[in-house]
């Protein structure tokens, strides 16, 4: 029968053949073969620079010969190689063998032929051949086409970016919003819905804020990070640094609420920069107060790495600022503990 997408034993062969012709040539047995001559020819050639007295290194001219039956490898030389395995009944002899071959036209190398394979087994010839393949489709092939993609996708992301979202989009979002506060609602708790599509979706969430006159911001944070964190960056970060009111953001991996609202035990306020205490320290008393929570304060300074030592404190005076700050407040009835530490910055 002859070779057709209908005769094909895999749809790689049969429908989707024109999908991966570029990875024909690296990942056939033709590749095989062409690696497994380049396995060959470079052992070969680091055994001439081993050291051996019965195998002096190579002259440049041999390298280069060599090397050159590897840059030229063709469909001719490997069904030269599919004929000598014929007799062989061995892949990895066939190719030992053809390479002994292509020595008789150069003394120097016909003089060195039974160093070709020394040493070597079939499996290490194939385990390194293997992994060329693989290197070569992934460099090639695979991250070229991967590029274009992603160049597509940006394109499109860029030429799309101001298309307003579907009403049938739309529609299904608030739907499933509905859903999702409808309990809610049922127990008189005001509830609106707004739906933007935006693509700054920072700058989008601080303007709604502003349009509503929100008073805080609640959001969660997507928990990026690494290579995604700075690749794709953080709207929670945006947020913070563009909105004018208080912003809480909670961590995906807290449990549920359920039930009536947690009471508050204890608040903690985090200060890094004492420019800033004042605004911080407002609006920490104020919600301590409403729940009658104590209230520590921690300021934390980055230190230099080379500067941290076991014993490493800082001075209580760096609390003075905290102090001044919750007297202009004028709250000194809430109880509040003050607490100073000192960090390595990480790298």
């Amino acid at each position: 029968m002859k070779l057709s997408a209908l005769s094909a034993l895999s749809p790689l062969d049969g429908r989707y053949a024109a999908k991966v012709a570029a990875l024909r040539p690296l990942l056939s047995e033709f590749g095989l073969m062409h690696r497994r001559v380049q396995v060959e020819i470079e052992w070969f050639i680091a055994l001439s620079d081993a050291g051996f007295t019965e195998f002096k290194p190579l002259s440049e001219a041999a390298r280069g010969l060599l090397r050159g039956l590897v840059l030229r490898f063709s469909e001719a030389d490997a069904q030269a190689i599919k004929d000598i395995e014929r007799t062989t009944n061995h892949d990895v002899k066939a190719v030992e063998y053809w390479l002994k071959s292509r020595f008789d036209s150069n003394p120097e190398l016909r003089a060195a032929g039974e160093f070709v394979h020394f040493a070597c087994t079939s499996e290490d010839i194939n385990n390194t051949s293997h992994a060329l393949m693989l290197q070569t489709a992934r460099q090639e092939v695979l991250l070229p086409a991967l590029d274009r993609l992603v160049d597509t996708l940006r394109s499109m992301a860029h030429s799309l970016a101001d298309v307003p979202m579907g009403e049938q989009e739309r529609a299904g979002i608030l739907a499933g919003m509905e859903r999702y506060v409808a309990s809610e609602r049922a127990l008189g708790v005001p509830i609106d819905l707004v739906v933007r599509d935006s693509p700054k979706v920072a700058r989008t969430i601080v303007e709604v804020a502003t349009e509503i006159g929100a008073d805080v911001i609640a959001m969660s944070t997507e928990g990026r990070s690494g290579v995604r964190r700075l690749l794709l960056g953080s709207v929670a970060e945006g947020v913070l640094r563009l909105a004018d009111c208080p912003v809480l953001t909670v961590t995906p991996r807290l449990p549920q609420l359920e039930g009536d609202a947690p009471a508050l035990d204890r608040v903690l306020c985090a200060v890094e920069s004492l420019e800033h205490v004042e605004s911080a320290l407002r609006h920490a008393i104020a919600l301590a107060e409403m729940s009658g929570a104590r209230l520590t304060i921690a300021h934390i300074v980055r230190l230099p790495l080379e500067l941290v030592a076991p014993d490493t404190t800082l001075s209580d005076q760096r609390l003075v600022k905290f102090r001044e700050a919750r007297v202009r407040i004028g709250r000194e009835q809430t109880p509040v503990e003050s607490a100073t530490a000192g960090t390595a910055r990480s790298h």
